[in-house]
């Protein structure tokens, strides 16, 4: 990472961070034809409902599909805020969509990302790194709620 960070800084490119915890959850999206599905409250929040038929493991398929629809909130923290409990811990949460702030719903942390390139405080003209969690909520927050969080914390 101080490797890249050198190089950035010797060639003048804007390096930005962006840290997530454990990644779960990531659908559901568009069901097919544009349809989308309406136990994620009516919005697109994700990867096609189809991501979750590939999820083999009844366990993974549960958590993940929970994660959707009870654990969509952000946590972002400014720089490298996350600290990854040791492996039992993290075993044992592997079956919880509670709310962690060492767990990272794929869809939030997409929401976040793309809230963060739409900054345009001059942000985007020095080095950013945040860390993203997950907080509980049944929706991802606004672009304009995630500009705030950001602008807040960063």
């Amino acid at each position: 990472e101080n490797k890249i960070r050198s190089l950035c800084r010797s060639k003048n490119i804007h390096l930005s961070v962006v840290r997530a915890g454990i990644l779960k959850g990531g659908g559901p999206g568009k069901v097919g034809n544009d349809v989308v599905d309406a136990s994620v409250n009516g919005v697109d929040v994700g990867l096609n409902k189809s991501y979750y038929d590939t999820l083999l493991d009844i366990l993974d398929a549960q958590v993940t599909m929970s994660h959707d629809k009870f654990t969509l909130g952000a946590d972002i923290s400014k720089g490298d805020g996350i600290e990854l409990p040791n492996m039992f811990v993290q075993m044992g949460s592997k079956a919880s969509f509670e709310a962690s702030p060492y767990d990272t719903n794929r869809a939030v942390l997409a929401h976040v990302i793309v809230a963060s390139l739409l900054l345009s405080d001059g942000i985007a003209d020095e080095t950013v790194e945040f860390s993203v969690g997950s907080q509980k909520a049944d929706r991802i927050p606004s672009m304009e709620s995630l500009s705030e969080m950001l602008l807040a914390r960063l």
